[in-house]
């Protein structure tokens, strides 16, 4: 059974174009697979987004889902409890959302 670290984001406001956050957590040179509910590049309104370093081996993903609103709330998960921890405070200072680390039972 997969272990991963979870982080809730309650009630972000609009998030960076997804791209960024690829750029934040590897680099802007990184070669980097997305996946996610975007519709455009630079869209700002997403709340799916799975992100995976290329050759990483699954060492280095990242995947980001709904599960309440309102208000919005972001289950930011990984198996790399670092990586996790990094998107979810990049994210809270990029949409002013707050970082939790359970729901008590709000999550569906």
């Amino acid at each position: 059974m997969l272990i991963e670290s979870v982080f809730y984001l309650v009630a972000p406001r609009d998030r960076p174009p997804y791209a960024r956050v690829a750029n934040h957590l590897w680099g802007s040179k990184a070669n980097f697979d997305s996946d996610g509910n975007s519709r455009t590049p630079d869209d700002t309104q997403w709340t799916e987004l799975s992100l995976i370093l290329r050759g990483s081996e699954g060492e280095s993903e990242i995947h980001i889902d709904p599960v309440a609103v309102p208000p919005l709330v972001l289950k930011i998960r990984s198996p790399n409890a670092g990586l996790a921890e990094q998107t979810a405070i990049f994210l809270s200072d990029q949409t002013a959302g707050t970082i939790e680390l359970s729901l008590s039972g709000k999550e569906s």
